[in-house]
């Protein structure tokens, strides 16, 4: 760290530091001053790739990992697996039942209705993974095999600066035994965008440090790409000028 004077911006040696008292004197212009010391930057280790998260990089870059993969911990299964037997052992009760004449047909059909959405949701729950595909145009995060409404979104790079994991609010909040993060892509007017949601400390650094170092290349073959752009405009004007130099001998 080299320290300057506020009023003059020149640079003090460390015979005019006294540190102790976080005090320095100027021997250019004399003024005495306060200073502090800036908080060191820590920083993180690289995070390492989770064993149950994919990561493909052949072309573009793709990150596919199971969406619910703690079931004994989520309350969504637990809550609709048991919902589900609920309403199958009603609607076999009523089926036998109507069968027997005791009850019309309407009453097992519509129970047997209501049961089956809950599997469907049981089913995206178990087999659905969340796949994150980035080009140097999007990123792209979708969750499949099974087709889940509204659970498919489209993220423009246009604006963001990096890619960083948090720990949510309601994490910190409630001090989970797990604590949970999310994944922000940060742009240039300090909003951010949700890339990923509720996700492991590993998972979650994992994801935004990958996606970050690709948006980071990114940006560097672009620059680069631009720079070769602006040399090859150059390069003509100053052919242009040459042979305008030349006409005029």
């Amino acid at each position: 760290m080299q320290l300057t004077c506020p009023q003059c911006d020149q640079p003090i040696t460390a015979d005019h530091i006294n540190i102790q008292q976080m005090v320095a004197a100027c021997p250019a212009c004399s003024s005495v001053f306060q200073f502090t010391l800036p908080e060191p930057k820590l920083k993180r280790r690289k995070a390492r790739q989770p064993r149950r998260l994919q990561l493909d990089e052949t072309e573009d870059l793709h990150i596919a990992y199971r969406t619910h993969f703690r079931l004994d911990k989520d309350e969504n299964f637990i809550n609709s697996g048991a919902l589900s037997v609920i309403f199958t052992f009603v609607t076999i009760l009523m089926t036998s039942l109507y069968l027997a004449g005791e009850l019309p047909l309407i009453l097992p059909i519509l129970f047997g209705l209501v049961a089956l959405p809950m599997y469907y949701w049981l089913g995206l729950i178990v087999f659905n993974k969340t796949h994150i595909d980035m080009d140097n145009i999007s990123i792209k995060v979708s969750r499949q095999p099974l087709p889940n409404i509204g659970q498919t979104r489209e993220i423009d790079l246009s604006g963001i600066t990096s890619i960083s994991a948090e720990e949510t609010t309601a994490s910190k909040q409630k001090e989970y035994d797990t604590p949970r993060y999310h994944v922000w892509a940060n742009l240039s007017d300090d909003s951010r965008k949700l890339i990923a949601a509720d996700l492991t400390e590993e998972y979650a650094y994992f994801i935004a440090q990958t996606l970050d170092e690709y948006l980071q290349q990114d940006t560097s073959r672009l620059a680069i790409d631009e720079r070769g752009e602006d040399d090859e405009a150059l390069f003509i004007a100053e052919a242009a000028n040459r042979r305008e130099n030349l006409n005029h001998h």
